[in-house]
């Protein structure tokens, strides 16, 4: 059991208890996010301890993403003049959110006090702790593997009929990674994306003045590729 400086905030000392876990995997710890982050495969891997807080009682949480940074440095170069800025993670999901893992009855979170003292101490913290470790290996770390290949995102965002992927914020960026991936694994079925997307804009329930600024996406996207090499925006 580690033991933690009971002065300290709650989270904090279930930050160190977990720090070391993390620290052997690779991470480095960003103490003002509570978040640990590494970076591998072209990718950056971000994990974030968050908590839910009921009548001053805390429970503690994981939340996590991926930044592709090739991805992101293009879109910079694609988008609008007020998109281009507060974009920092590609995907981002957490425990309460991600889809596959709303279809069991899984906890989203863990209780960090004492049920019958209601304190925070050092063995409720460490078992939270536990929980936290054992989420992570369980869910986060298979997610890392899946998406270390770009090629299963591709498959994701582009799957017929289009829709809108639910760890990616929602928009020009859905068009651009996706087409961006299309281009890069199957280059000769790019231009039927193209009209797919077109289709799924235009159909689309959103009013006018939306579905006019994703035409616009849709066609700087294009122009951005056709006027790059896709093997060098997206490098193995």
């Amino acid at each position: 059991m580690i033991i933690t400086d009971p002065s300290k905030a709650p989270r904090l000392r279930l930050a160190e208890i977990v720090k070391e876990h993390f620290s052997k995997a690779g991470f480095d710890y960003k103490k003002s996010q509570l978040e640990f982050s590494k970076t591998e495969k072209n990718t950056k891997i971000i994990v974030r301890l968050f908590f839910f807080k009921t009548i001053n009682l805390v429970s503690g949480s994981l939340s996590w993403g991926i930044v592709f940074p090739g991805l992101e440095k293009a879109w910079k170069k694609i988008a609008l003049n007020d998109q281009r800025d507060g974009y920092t993670v590609t995907l981002w999901t957490n425990l309460l959110n991600y889809r596959p893992l709303r279809k069991t009855d899984i906890p989203i979170s863990i209780k960090m006090f004492n049920e019958d003292t209601f304190k925070y101490d050092d063995i409720s913290l460490n078992n939270a702790g536990e929980w936290i470790i054992a989420n992570y290996e369980k869910y986060i770390v298979p997610y890392f593997e899946y998406y270390s290949k770009l090629s299963n995102l591709e498959k994701e965002m582009n799957a017929l009929p289009i829709h809108h992927h639910s760890e990616l914020s929602y928009g020009g960026r859905q068009i651009a990674f996706g087409l961006m991936l299309r281009k890069k694994f199957i280059p000769d079925k790019f231009d039927q994306l193209v009209d797919q997307y077109h289709k799924y804009i235009v159909t689309d329930k959103e009013d006018e003045d939306f579905k006019k600024t994703m035409l616009i996406y849709l066609g700087k996207t294009t122009d951005f590729l056709n006027a790059n090499d896709i093997k060098t925006i997206l490098s193995d």
